[in-house]
């Protein structure tokens, strides 16, 4: 047992899925001899956890991998008749589900089930992790083509991913229309997805319903069980909801349009949105959904004279018609704030990011007034009572400085989510020392190494929970907090400028430490997986590309849903088309990829 023992203490949380193939913490011959002529299980079961390697009598180590916001695993042992059982120590019942805590992330806590028959004793071993099994899907364009960034922007909800390529030239307008005709250069498209049985497939292609050349239709894209917004630009002169769409102005404004699905799976575009006040809408908008309300970030738009400023609309959905709610402002609105660049919304929750936000306030609602730290950005939190929207907190990071662009939001229920991806500090991991401004900004790129921060609402106040940092930080310029996503529980975060040689969950981050291997590598990009468990946040995964590419930049759109984590690198230059192609035939470049990790 004592050889068993020290395999089990040895073997990384990482290695579970080897031990499915037999890799990592199986028994030696030895100790199976030893045990071969005692009494065994008849069976080990889990309804909720998958049991690496499938249960046999002769199999005494187990990894039992459960779902990333588990915090229990269930267990089932059937002993031989008249056999006792004991786990860790403690009589179990034949037969009889029981409950044992998943471990901290990072530990690899092994739990010791003993079954004794006629004095003779068997001892098997469990280690339950939480996880990304993984890589689901490798997912591209039906019409992949140079150029047009198949993945800038991604989204999930449930078994349905959306992604847009906005540098598409297709000509048709409308759904599923002439794939082959791209003479219409960047005009934008977007691709809905859809898994049945673990199985993607692609649902729809989507068109604006007026495309224009330099359109750029998927620059944003939101989903919501069956409703979808995307963003664009278009020539019409329209304003407000459902204008006439006709391209007859000189100057592209901006557009969203807003698709429904049906029971039998049909998409049909079904409101079409101009802003209304003054001149906003002059440029490119980010657009979140949650149940019937939208909302539409415009960060160019002009408030009170100074351009720049940046302003939401709210919309809702009422008897089959959408209608302005509410336009907001930030609290303390200057030139170039760029307040709308990013917004999230989670029910009567809105947060919206201002990159380009100047005050040196640390924490919550602190002075908004202090305008010493250009760039060092900011986050407005908004609820709705009724129909009515207010400002609740102005929310800073807690080492705001200069050019950190503080704004990239995500939002899920009381928990906030929120990159830096120009933040400085050298550190690496959750909570180490943020004063450290050692990695300079790129002189090429993307500023510093980049940091995210997590905030949770408690009896109505914010407060910072976390200060989120890449496990291999040292990268200038790896953009760690460029996109983010969160469940509430689980938190992804990209870095799209990462520039690892490492392939899929867990590789080797130490490929990004030497200056010749960044040269080899380029950006790659990663994205970071983090749980939170009972000793807080802890990172669980580091995800790279299954085709790591010196331009890949894995990690410029991330996604969550339940267990589910898509991550998108627009850069990628695979040639195939679909689900699942050849990854090798790297002839297409920027046409961009998506993967599904489950």
């Amino acid at each position: 047992m004592g050889t068993l023992r020290a395999r089990i203490a040895v073997c990384p949380v990482v290695c579970w899925a080897l031990l499915s193939l037999g890799a990592c913490g199986a028994p030696d011959s030895s100790a199976i001899a030893a045990t071969a002529a005692a009494p065994g299980l008849e069976a080990l079961t889990s309804t909720a956890c998958a049991l690496a390697p499938a249960f046999s009598p002769t199999t005494t180590s187990y990894v039992l991998t459960c779902r990333l916001t588990a915090a229990t695993a269930d267990l089932t042992p059937v002993a031989s008749d008249g056999a006792t059982l004991t786990l860790d120590g403690k009589p179990l019942a034949s037969g009889q589900a029981t409950s044992v805590d998943l471990p901290n992330l990072g530990t690899n806590t092994a739990h010791t089930l003993v079954l004794t028959a006629n004095g003779a004793v068997k001892t098997y071993v469990v280690v339950p992790v939480r996880g990304l099994a993984a890589q689901e899907a490798y997912v591209k364009a039906s019409n992949p083509v140079k150029d047009v960034m198949f993945g800038w922007s991604v989204a999930i909800s449930g078994d349905t991913l959306v992604a847009s390529a906005y540098g598409e030239g297709g000509a048709t307008a409308g759904i599923n229309g002439d794939q082959s005709v791209q003479t219409l250069a960047r005009s934008g498209a977007a691709y809905v997805f859809v898994r049945k049985g673990g199985v993607w497939t692609q649902q729809a292609y989507l068109k604006a319903s007026n495309p224009i050349h330099n359109g750029f239709f998927g620059y944003s894209v939101a989903i919501d069980g069956d409703l979808l917004a995307i963003s664009g630009l278009d020539q019409s002169a329209a304003h407000g909801v459902d204008g006439v769409q006709l391209n007859t102005e000189v100057t592209a404004t901006a557009a969203v349009y807003v698709f429904t699905r049906d029971g039998a799976g049909a998409w049909s575009q079904t409101a079409y949105i101009k802003p209304t006040e003054g001149s906003l809408g002059d440029g490119y908008v980010s657009v979140a959904l949650s149940g019937t309300t939208l909302v539409v970030g415009d960060f160019l738009a002009n408030v009170d004279g100074k351009a720049g400023a940046g302003s939401a609309h709210v919309y809702v959905l009422n008897g089959g018609k959408w209608t302005e709610q509410a336009t907001l402002h930030a609290s303390n609105p200057d030139a170039d704030d760029s307040f709308g660049g990013r917004v999230a919304i989670s029910g009567d929750t809105i947060a919206i990011g201002a990159t380009g936000e100047a005050s040196a306030a640390a924490g919550i609602d602190g002075n908004q007034s202090d305008n010493s730290k250009p760039n060092a950005g900011a986050v407005y939190v908004f609820d709705r009572s009724g129909t009515t929207w207010s400002q609740s907190a102005y929310i800073k990071a807690s080492n705001p400085d200069a050019n950190d662009l503080f704004a990239y939001v995500a939002l899920a229920g009381d928990t906030l989510l929120v990159g830096a991806p120009q933040e400085e500090s050298a550190t690496k991991g959750v909570n180490g020392d943020q004063t450290d401004n050692s990695i300079a900004s790129a002189a090429t790129c993307c500023g510093g190494a980049g940091a995210a921060y997590v905030f949770t609402r408690r009896d109505g106040s914010w407060q910072q929970e976390a200060y989120l940092k890449a496990s291999n930080t040292g990268d200038s310029g790896a953009g760690f907090g460029f996109t983010v996503a969160t469940t509430g529980a689980v938190a992804v975060v990209g870095a799209y400028w990462e520039s690892s040689g490492a392939t899929g969950i867990n590789g080797d981050e130490t490929l990004a430490s030497t200056l010749a291997q960044t040269k080899a590598y380029g950006v790659s990009g990663a994205a970071y997986v983090f749980v939170k468990g009972a000793n807080g946040w802890e990172q669980q995964a580091f995800l790279k590309a299954s085709d790591t590419q010196r331009s890949g930049y894995f990690g410029t759109g991330v996604a969550i849903s339940a267990d589910t984590v898509v991550v998108a690198g627009d850069y990628e230059s695979g040639s195939s088309a679909g689900i699942n192609g050849d990854q090798t035939q790297l002839n297409t470049p920027l046409s961009g990829a998506v993967y599904v990790f489950h």
